[in-house]
């Protein structure tokens, strides 16, 4: 007799101004910049400065909410960041 066990699947939600918003599976070291190109990039309309990183707190009381300027991370001035399970990223519009 075999047994299969399958764990359960990790997510991450991406929405705002990227081509394809939604739910993805958290694979491998996936970090925000993958993150991002997984949901078909950004659209012409994106903030690449003001990008909000929602983190579910560890004691499930309060979320931790980060503003991560995704132009330095491009230029390589900034480190890329990690994506755990359940992270919420929202990508703003760029106001003209």
């Amino acid at each position: 007799m075999d047994i299969v066990t399958v764990g359960e699947k990790k997510i991450f939600y991406i929405r705002g101004e990227v081509t394809r918003p939604g739910s993805y599976f958290l694979e491998n070291e996936l970090t925000l910049l993958k993150a991002i190109s997984v949901a078909g990039g950004l659209t012409p309309f994106a903030n690449r400065k003001e990008v909000q990183l929602i983190r579910s707190a560890s004691d499930g009381v309060a979320n931790d909410k980060k503003v991560i300027n995704l132009k330095a991370i491009e230029q390589g001035k900034a480190n890329d960041i990690p994506l755990l399970p359940n992270d919420v990223i929202i990508v703003a519009r760029r106001v003209f």
